[in-house]
This record gives structure tokens, C-alpha cells and sequence, in this order.
């Protein structure tokens, strides 16, 4: 089940059609975790393979980094933005 929650984002962009390549940030609340190293790894592979710029982003479970990062890619007028809050993880382990 989790798999497939992580292979949503994916197919979603897949179904986005565009003439010009799009820009997609991708923030992770802590790329050292195992389960998101992996995940990464196929998820750039397959933006990359679909022709998208992607733009990788790590807060080390530093919600107030993650809220800049987001605020940069926005700025950047990032197309697509794919969030692993920090929060929200947080929250759930309590």
C-alpha cells in the first residue's frame, strides 16, 4: 500500500501534458531515511525519464527549513511541487 502511495504523485505528472519542459521540486523531510533514499532514487529516475526538470530538496526534519524551501521553489515558479511534510510525519510517530 505504501508503494503505491509514493507512485501516485508520479503517475499524476505523467498525465500532465506540456510543450515545454516543466520545472518539479521535490522536498523531502530527510533524504537519509532508507525507505526515502529508494524512493527517491525512482522517483527522479522516472521525472527524469518523462522529460521533467526536478529540483531535490532535503530539510533534515527541520520544519521551518522545509517552509523556506518551499517558499523558494514557489518563488522560483516551480510547476509541480511534491511535499514529504515534516509536520505531518511528526505528528503521526506521537
Amino acid at each position: 500500500m505504501k508503494r503505491l502511495l509514493w507512485i501516485l504523485p508520479v503517475l499524476l505528472l505523467l498525465l500532465v501534458g506540456c510543450d515545454t519542459q516543466q520545472q518539479v521540486g521535490v522536498c523531502y523531510r530527510d533524504c537519509d531515511d532508507g525507505l526515502t533514499a529508494q524512493y527517491r532514487q525512482e522517483l527522479e529516475q522516472s521525472l527524469r525519464n518523462a522529460g521533467y526538470a526536478v529540483t531535490v530538496m532535503d530539510a533534515g526534519n527541520d520544519q521551518s527549513k522545509q517552509d523556506r524551501q518551499v517558499a523558494e521553489l514557489i518563488e522560483d515558479k516551480t510547476d509541480i511541487l511534491i511535499l514529504e511534510p515534516v509536520i505531518f510525519l511528526h505528528s503521526w510517530m506521537k
